[in-house]
């Protein structure tokens, strides 16, 4: 279960809790593993909890949360990249054009068969959805945008000069080429978030070998 913390969240206070813990479930020779998000207070270099875990218990072997490093490499890469940053700004209103409107949403579905998942900074499971979707439905969005602008009429202003933007950032090879990188990311992004147990499965088997 959850326990509260926010009373003492220094290494020294958390490790305290950890060992209470350990002392009234007698589980010292059984702790085998330990994992956190990469706080400073858990990676920092005076009060490294994870140290004075493994100093206490040498089996809790330490292992850094891999969802968690994959997201920062993520974020790194949107904040340094100009062509990923375009690319995940681009994604978020291609979403945002259709979250908007229901008759865009509607005559969408009747090109991709399916809606376009939202996207949003850091929420890598939503703007995973977006990648995949605008990756594999590529040449379906480009057919969608296409009969917007030679369907003027029918459409408002904003739709019509959106679809234009649109159609150059769907048919780039630049866009194509980051979208199938990210794709690729995301597959193991998936499998991290899927596997939450791994961290505790590897530390046991690590255990035992020795």
């Amino acid at each position: 279960g959850f326990t509260d913390v926010s009373f003492d969240k220094t290494a020294s206070g958390l490790f305290s809790h950890v060992t209470s813990v350990v002392k009234e479930y007698k589980i010292r020779d059984r702790l085998v593993g330990q994992t956190y998000d990469g706080a400073s207070v858990m990676n920092g270099h005076l009060y490294e909890l994870q140290r004075k875990i493994m100093e206490a218990y040498p089996n809790a072997l330490f292992t850094h949360c891999y969802a968690h490093v994959l997201n920062l490499v993520l974020q790194q890469g949107l904040s340094n990249i100009k062509e990923c940053r375009l690319f995940f700004q681009m994604l978020s209103e291609l979403s945002a054009f259709f979250s908007k409107c229901t008759k865009r949403k509607v005559v969408l579905e009747g090109f991709v068969h399916k809606k376009l998942p939202s996207a949003a900074p850091t929420r890598w499971n939503f703007t995973s959805g977006v990648v995949h979707t605008v990756k594999d439905h590529r040449t379906q969005l480009i057919e969608f945008f296409e009969y917007v602008v030679e369907n003027s009429v029918e459409w408002d202003a904003d739709a019509v000069v959106k679809s234009m933007g649109f159609l150059t950032f769907l048919r780039d090879f630049d866009s194509f080429s980051v979208g199938n990188i990210f794709k690729s990311i995301f597959i193991y992004r998936h499998i991290v978030h899927c596997s939450s147990d791994y961290d505790s499965r590897y530390c046991l088997l690590q255990s035992e070998s020795e």
